[in-house]
């Protein structure tokens, strides 16, 4: 400890005697130089050597003098008695002070227990539990002493950087136990934790308190537990689920879950709940209903006995307040308009139209081509129940066996019935094959007749049952048996003959198809009530290749797919069928038939013999000895036979020329072939020759004609033929030429002779030489017709027989019909007719 001295001179030591009872000396003395004409400080510690050794003795305040055998510090509780006087330089003493008495206690006081929340500020349901809903609570404090202090610390490990102290309103010990209430609000931070729902302590995280108790000497005393308690002021909420949330009376009950999101209050009074009926407004009809606990206290259930002749929401109101003492806030509560009573069926609903699917479907027949059915269901547009929970069953029956029973038929993924999603006049629901067989088995057998319904089930299970469907199926799943076709080439029925084409080995230019077949039956069994036969339907196969394996499914392909009739009507179930195809050439075919029985089943196929189409060879009609002319054009047009042109597909003939000299005399008759003529033969199978003056000989033109299947792989033939022509070649006379286009111009001069022109060297003969030519002459004026001029001069310079004179005179009358012609020696003046002066300005001789 220390102490401070006052009234003491500067420079007088301080000397303090202090004693105690039990002390081992008669006192302890303390003692140093007075620094302050103030307070000095004397502290119980050891003077040393080093303090004594200072330059000013007055800078320190140890003053436990050496040799008293004190104790370092004070270690025995007591009152300790002080007595102080002072000592001059002179070593004169004072008085001695009046004693001064000091109490050491370093012992702690009794550690204190919190022991509850006072029944006044806790609003739990028990005064343990250390949860309520006061903000300023008051705490139960036993083993504290009265007189002592007593305080309050809390703190937050995980929101608070330290712990504090919180304000009471009295820390003052007065009564055993005592109470303490905290003065300022404590905040809302639960300390309980949920785990699975059970609240459990977690003194590491959240607000926690202590007490702490101090004597009058400073020493304290802490709690030895942190107290966990739970300031709660917050108004809980629930949330209410159903076993099922749509319910009807024949349900007898329904169980309801209420979850509260904090611990219940259940002692003295369990949460229970108000039920709102449909039909109820303000006042619950099941009031107060006590409810039973879960699996901790923030689960409730309760069971609902369900009533009759009321269609609507309930109301399910919970009444509870959590451990703390709050009132659950009912406007926060889930799903309280979810529970739906609901005792209305729902409208009847009869199937409307049922629809076979597969592969071959028939109005009201069940066959083996039948996957599935598909059954148009008219459902309520206005009924809201039929949504989210409503289901519908398909049902079959047999009227004649099974009377008002009916079986269920599941749905494809083996339930009993479907889930309604959607509503209209005709929503589809669908059932497999094995699923209606397998509803009435053991019932059902070949020609029985079913019929169908649906029962409709709203959310809440009310059920109604439609009438029957107007829609039956017949159960026909057996198909028609198979029998082969007539193998004869020529069949006989009803007194007419036909050749089965299929039967023959070879099809020649011919594109009918013809096969016969008896009558089939739709089934072997006497007791098998089946539909009866309904058509026979025939495809026919073509071969992929030339030299085809008839086994091998690869060799064939289907060159037209099944049909019912060819080109000739009749009866369906006719046993002769004719057909025309476009068959190819050298390509094999059959028919495939299968039938097809009322109900639509149908038979495995079966095939006829393989016949080939075979090609014929083109035939081209021999052509007469013909004779050409030196340059004239000579044609010549072949004709060839080929059946195939009248069959569907057609032939197509392609031609090829050859030609050779013959020389006739040479024995036997020598014949070169020659490629030089101007000679060819058109795609249409056109010869043309144009012969020229070189080419007067004796010729035979060979044709060869072939058609498009040039090669007939069966018999290795070779489709072509061939035809010649003999050709005699005759010269002719042929016309000669003369071109007087280099000469430019000819000038005239009045009274003498021009120059003459040399009228051989511009003319040519092909035949002849050009000595035995004659020639003659005509000039033309393009003077105005004036003063007596002829307009043209026409005459001969050769000697010319008669009758080309003859000829020459009457072409040039009928050329000038309106002009004078005047003869003058060789030569013919032609006049306009108006002229009766007649000149002749020009001369022409022949030299």
């Amino acid at each position: 400890p220390f102490w401070y001295v006052k009234g003491v001179g500067l420079g007088d030591s301080i000397i303090v005697k202090v004693t105690k009872t039990g002390l081992v000396t008669n006192g302890v003395w303390l003692g140093r130089p007075s620094s302050t004409t103030g307070s000095n400080l004397l502290d119980w510690e050891e003077r040393t050597a080093n303090d004594i050794g200072k330059i000013n003795p007055y800078d320190y305040d140890n003053a436990l003098l050496l040799g008293n055998g004190a104790p370092t510090k004070l270690t025995e509780n007591g009152t300790y008695t002080l007595t102080a006087f002072a000592v001059d330089s002179a070593a004169n003493e004072s008085a001695t002070g009046a004693a001064t008495n000091y109490v050491f206690d370093n012992v702690d006081p009794d550690i204190p227990v919190m022991d509850k929340i006072s029944a006044a500020t806790n609003t739990g349901q028990n005064s343990i539990d250390w949860v309520t809903s006061s903000q300023r609570p008051e705490f139960v404090i036993s083993n504290v002493t009265i007189g002592h202090r007593i305080r309050l610390y809390s703190d937050d490990g995980d929101d608070v950087a330290t712990g504090s102290y919180i304000t009471l309103e009295d820390d003052t010990i007065r009564a055993v136990p005592a109470t303490i209430k905290v003065a300022q609000d404590l905040p809302h931070d639960p300390v309980m934790k949920k785990v699975g729902g059970v609240d459990v302590a977690d003194n590491a995280v959240d607000w926690s308190y202590r007490a702490v108790v101090y004597d009058i000497a400073g020493n304290d005393a802490w709690q030895n537990n942190w107290s966990s308690i739970e300031i709660d002021q917050r108004r809980d909420t629930a949330k209410i689920t159903y076993a099922d949330t749509a319910v009807k009376f024949l349900d007898n009950n329904v169980d309801i879950t209420v979850k509260f999101d904090d611990n219940m209050y259940d002692n003295p009074v369990k949460p229970s709940l108000n039920i709102y009926w449909p039909n109820d407004t303000n006042t619950p009809t099941i009031s107060n209903a006590e409810m039973t606990m879960g699996a901790n206290d923030s689960i409730w259930t309760y069971r609902l006995d369900l009533i009759d002749k009321q269609t609507g929401f309930v109301r399910v109101i919970p009444v509870a307040r959590d451990i703390a003492g709050n009132y659950i806030d009912a406007t926060k509560i889930l799903d309280t308009l979810k529970l739906f009573l609901d005792n209305t069926p729902p409208d009847s609903s009869q199937i409307g139209t049922i629809t076979a699917m597969g592969d071959t479907s028939v109005v009201g027949w069940f066959n083996d081509k039948t996957d599935s059915l598909q059954f148009l269901v008219p459902l309520s547009t206005t009924d809201e129940t039929l949504l989210r929970g409503g289901e519908l069953k398909i049902e079959a029956n047999i009227r004649a066996k099974l009377g008002d029973t009916w079986k269920i038929v599941n749905n494809n993924a083996d339930q009993v019935a479907d889930s309604i999603i959607e509503r209209g006049t005709g929503v589809p629901f669908f059932r497999s094959r094995k699923n209606i067989l397998t509803s009435l088995s053991g019932t059902l057998v070949q020609g029985d007749t079913m019929r169908f319904r649906a029962t409709v089930y709203d959310r809440s299970g009310n059920s109604t049952s439609g009438d029957p469907s107007t829609s039956e199926f017949v159960l026909d799943t057996l198909p028609p048996l198979k029998r082969a076709f007539i193998r004869d080439t020529l069949f006989t029925q009803g007194n007419i003959t036909n050749i089965l084409t299929v039967n023959r080995d070879t099809l020649w230019t011919n594109d009918t198809i013809r096969f016969a077949f008896n009558s089939w039956p739709d089934s072997v069994l006497v007791t098998d009530r089946v539909s009866g036969m309904s058509k026979y339907e025939y495809a026919l196969y073509q071969s992929t290749k030339l030299t085809p394996d008839d086994t091998n499914p690869a060799d064939w392909t289907k060159f037209r797919d099944f049909r019912t009739t060819g080109n000739t009507s009749g009866d369906l179930l006719d046993t002769t069928r004719t057909d025309t195809f476009a068959l190819s050439h050298e390509r094999k075919y059959y028919i495939a038939m299968r039938g097809v029985d009322v109900a639509g089943n149908t038979s495995d196929t079966v095939n006829t013999f393989r016949t080939l189409r075979f090609n014929a060879r083109p035939d081209i009609t021999p052509i007469a000895d013909t004779t050409a002319k030196e340059d004239i054009l000579l044609e010549m047009l072949t004709f060839v036979n080929d059946k195939d042109v009248l069959t569907l597909r057609g032939d197509k003939f392609t031609y090829a020329l050859t030609t050779m000299k013959v020389d006739t005399t040479q024995s036997p008759i020598d014949s070169t072939v020659v490629t030089n003529l101007t000679a060819e033969v058109s795609n249409a199978g056109k010869v043309t020759f144009t012969p020229t003056k070189l080419d007067t000989a004796y010729y035979a033109f060979r044709v060869i004609v072939t058609d498009d299947w040039p090669l007939t792989v069966e018999t290795k033939w070779e489709n072509k033929d061939t035809v010649d022509i003999n050709i005699s070649v005759v010269p002719v006379n042929d016309a000669p030429k003369i071109d007087l286009s280099s000469i430019s111009k000819l000038e005239f001069l009045e009274g003498t002779a021009s120059d003459s022109i040399n009228l051989t060297r511009y003319s040519y003969d092909e035949d002849n030489d050009t000595t035995d030519l004659k020639f003659s002459f005509r000039i033309a004026s393009i003077l105005p017709s004036k003063g007596g001029y002829p307009t043209a001069k026409i005459g001969f310079l050769s000697d010319f027989n008669d009758e080309y004179k003859k000829s020459f005179i009457s072409k040039l009358v009928d050329e000038f019909p309106t002009s004078t012609i005047i003869q003058k020696n060789n030569a013919f003046l032609i006049y306009p007719g108006n002229v009766d002066r007649f000149a002749d300005p020009i001369k022409v001789d022949s030299l």
